[in-house]
């Protein structure tokens, strides 16, 4: 079958201007489905997980797969996570990682079991662009200060060997004096 979004499968779409989802009046495609396989589960929201499983058929199984440690969900609640941590629901965890090594998968494993004074990084290449892993450690009171820095003219050239046009600042929030909205305020003070 033809891979679509769990909104297309399950015919929710977004309510302009409000968190509300709306449901379409037409049968959504998972109407006569017996099995609903959801990648990156772990970005589903309470809402959007309870909406889907209300327009699934009574026998309809349903198959979740993602990594609870890869990027939560954008609105309320972590059902894909909480469902596993229940231990409710059969699970199976994969422990055998195929698409990194080396410093970058020590380092990632390093930061899961809040090791970070066992993160490791190639000395001869610090934080350049060629080398798989870089960070700079700050407090959050100096985080503003560390970005504008960086996009000062040539600091981000030193500190990871690409130009500050191809820096790109994620940011987990939107308000608040460490939120995207005052961060990108700052940065664009600075670089523009």
């Amino acid at each position: 079958y033809k891979a679509t979004t769990l909104h297309t499968a399950c015919g929710i779409f977004p309510v302009d201007n409000s968190d509300d989802l709306g449901l379409s009046e037409f049968t959504p495609p998972v109407a006569k489905a017996t099995t609903l396989i959801v990648d990156e589960a772990s970005m589903l929201d309470d809402r959007l997980m309870a909406t889907a499983i209300e327009r699934l058929p009574p026998r309809c199984q349903v198959v979740l797969v993602g990594d609870p440690n890869q990027l939560p969900p954008v609105g309320a609640g972590h059902p894909f996570r909480d469902l596993i941590r229940s231990k409710a629901v059969p699970h199976v965890h994969l422990d055998k990682v195929h698409r990194q090594a080396g410093e970058l998968l020590e380092n990632c494993y390093a930061i899961l079991e809040g090791q970070s004074e066992h993160l490791v990084s190639d000395p001869g290449k610090g934080n350049r662009a060629d080398c798989p892993w870089g960070f700079i450690q700050v407090q959050d009171d100096n985080i503003p200060y560390a970005l504008t820095t960086l996009f000062k003219a040539g600091e981000c050239e030193k500190a990871f060997g690409i130009a500050a046009e191809e820096l790109l600042t994620l940011v987990p929030i939107n308000s608040g004096d460490l939120g995207r909205i005052e961060l990108n305020r700052i940065i664009q003070r600075e670089y523009h």
